[in-house]
């Protein structure tokens, strides 16, 4: 199948050094990506705390990079998670595969 020209979506805001290390990795991967303004902690519509934002992301967390023609969603999610093992194997096998997929871009 081939890989979509569709842009990632990085949430978040520029201030953030988080935020920012992942857009300097997606610029030096040269990986196209839209940048979603995402305000940390809040419960409004562009907020990380929105029910939108959190049924992708349920921790609420920012950064988060989504792939658009699948939705799956990169973040830290640990803090919702009642099972931290099973988060933990879910975020290395995620981490896992991001990484060779921008290592073989």
């Amino acid at each position: 199948m081939p890989a979509s020209n569709r842009p990632l979506k990085l949430y978040g805001v520029p201030f953030s050094q988080p935020v920012r290390a992942v857009m300097w990795l997606l610029l030096f991967k040269r990986l196209p990506f839209e940048m979603v303004l995402t305000n940390p902690g809040s419960k409004g519509e562009t907020g990380s705390r929105n029910p939108a934002y959190l049924a992708f992301n349920p921790g609420g967390t920012i950064p988060t990079i989504r792939e658009p023609d699948t939705g799956v969603a990169l973040g830290d999610i640990s803090q919702a998670a009642p099972d931290m093992d099973t988060i933990r194997n879910a975020n290395k096998a995620a981490l896992v595969a991001l990484r060779a997929q921008l290592d073989n871009f």
